[in-house]
């Protein structure tokens, strides 16, 4: 079976829901952009605020766009604003989850500040959450294998996923990642529980941290659920 096979909600492994997952899920996608661009300005200055202007206008211009195009778009755009810092290094502590607030905010972020910054910028950008899911991996880099989490975009339920990842500039298909092999993957619908033994993460750890940062984006002026 190829790695990805697996995670497709096709797959033979399913859908795990928990708790708020299971409730139907209504689209209500929306913006307060006053109130995200004074989230920025009033913790981290005007000229990071700034930031969020430019990302406003990529959003606005990502909008009518085809659903590939638009994935190239912000995937490329939150690549090229967003620099890579450990969260140790970043935070001061071994795993952390920025709002898009922070991640601006900061400039820098890891792979999971990536992957949440492209899930909220596509969200407003008019893609469904079905179609998304963070996706953990193990991830060959540098000649190590390492944990890594990417975005990956489902046309289809058993489609192979595009992925999203700030590891490289180009938007690909899973099959074409060898680098890549998937553990688990989630969005604001559940989980879904892959294959692989060896890793060291929680599921349930990442959902917890995950429905707290939704939460943190709320606050923030962006509603996605």
């Amino acid at each position: 079976m190829p790695p990805f096979r697996h995670l497709m909600l096709g797959g033979a492994v399913g859908l795990v829901l928990l708790g708020s997952f299971s409730k139907p899920l209504l689209s209500n996608v929306s913006l307060d952009f006053n109130r995200f661009y004074q989230s920025i300005l009033s913790d981290y200055g005007e000229q990071r605020a700034r930031l969020a202007n430019t990302w406003h206008k990529t959003l606005e211009q990502a909008k009518p766009l085809p659903t590939v195009q638009k994935l190239k778009q912000v995937n490329q755009f939150i690549n090229q604003v967003v620099f890579y810092q450990s969260d140790q290094s970043n935070n001061g502590v071994a795993d952390h989850w920025a709002s898009l607030v922070e991640t601006f905010g900061k400039g820098a972020g890891d792979c999971e500040d990536y992957a949440i910054a492209k899930y909220v910028t596509l969200r407003l950008a008019g893609v469904e959450d079905k179609h998304l899911r963070l996706i953990y991996v193990k991830a060959l880099y540098g000649g190590r294998t390492q944990a890594h989490l990417v975005l990956g975009y489902y046309a289809t339920p058993d489609a192979m996923p595009l992925i999203l990842d700030n590891l490289i500039t180009e938007v690909k298909p899973a099959d074409q990642r060898a680098d890549l092999t998937p553990v688990f993957s989630f969005n604001s619908r559940g989980l879904w529980a892959g294959l692989s033994k060896a890793t060291n993460s929680n599921p349930m750890a990442r959902l917890s941290r995950w429905q707290q940062v939704m939460t943190q984006i709320e606050r923030e002026g962006i509603r996605l659920r």
